[in-house]
């Protein structure tokens, strides 16, 4: 039984790992994409305004401004690159191959809203019930009491065996018929031990008991606070993402407008291109704000014990 929870155990942990980083490789791969179109913009902007100022009609602050911007910009896609070249490494020690050519236009992983409690209390009773963990600590105790019970009964109580053995023998001495003989023994072995070895043994197999009950006492501390902490953590990257996508629909809003006052003479190219960079860094945000969901609620089905390939729709 333990051997199986085991083998669940490990499917559910490279389960989990697999679909973070199938996922992540494509989180980082559009989050560079928003790095590389923030880049990009801020570029054509510089060379717009140095064409200005060499016609005489910009000032050359704001080209220093819209450098200064670009470096920023390209600082964070450099530092983008090496985080989706990591979860590319990742995906690859987990499946044994590069990603797919096609991974980045294919459907995000999604977990089956149906898989995910309404309640805290409901991930508490299932996790306290299905979580690993906690069913393989239970198992170590009921396999140290039984070796108590073991111990005690072979160092303190006697061994009774009974035995009856019947042999029919027919004609003996020249008697014709059957002659039945029987026999039977009762054996009581007892084991006198004036070094007290059998005591000592049952305290062993008591405290080996004991010990199996602390530890699985310290595994519901510290799974009950997982599971608390792994609601808690999808809770808060829902209510994030949801900030995170009003953000980024601000930060549209705002560019639209700067642009256009811009092209009135009421804005600095500085308020564009902050704007811009404002703009790609929270679709940015929001965009990896959805799959900190996903993260999320993987670890509170893992958590829970729960975790299974049917909890990811097919395609």
């Amino acid at each position: 039984m333990k051997s199986q929870l085991d083998h669940a155990s490990t499917v559910q942990e490279l389960l989990a790992n697999a679909a973070k980083a199938y996922s992540n490789v494509i989180r980082n791969r559009l989050v560079l994409n928003y790095a590389r179109q923030s880049e990009e913009s801020i570029r054509k902007q510089t060379g717009m305004e140095e064409i200005k100022v060499r016609e005489g009609a910009g000032l050359s602050t704001d080209v220093l401004q819209a450098k200064r911007q670009l470096a920023g910009a390209q600082a964070r896609r450099v530092q983008n690159e090496n985080t989706l070249r990591t979860s590319i490494n990742d995906y690859v020690s987990i499946f044994g191959r590069p990603p797919p050519t096609n991974l980045f236009t294919t459907p995000r992983v999604k977990i089956n809203t149906k898989s995910i409690p309404q309640t805290l209390k409901e991930v508490m009773d299932i996790s306290n019930k299905n979580n690993y963990i906690l069913r393989t600590a239970q198992i170590d105790i009921e396999s140290k009491n039984s070796e108590l019970q073991s111990a005690t009964r072979s160092e303190l109580f006697p061994t009774v065996e009974f035995e009856y053995e019947q042999v029919a023998k027919v004609n003996v001495s020249g008697t014709e018929g059957y002659e039945y003989d029987s026999t039977a023994m009762l054996k009581i072995d007892y084991s006198f031990n004036f070094g007290l070895s059998s005591v000592n043994s049952i305290m062993a197999a008591k405290k080996e008991l004991s010990k199996s009950r602390f530890q699985k006492a310290d595994h519901v501390r510290s799974e009950t606070k997982k599971a608390y902490n792994a609601w808690h953590n999808l809770i808060n990257a829902k209510k994030r993402a949801s900030i995170l996508r009003e953000q980024a629909e601000i930060a549209k809003a705002f560019l639209k407008l700067a642009r256009e006052e811009r092209k009135l003479g009421n804005r600095s190219l500085l308020d564009v291109l902050s704007g811009e960079t404002a703009l790609y860094n929270a679709q940015s945000d929001a965009v990896s704000a959805e799959f900190d969901i996903l993260d999320a609620e993987i670890n509170l089905l893992t958590t829970m014990g729960m975790l299974s390939i049917k909890d990811f729709p097919s395609r």
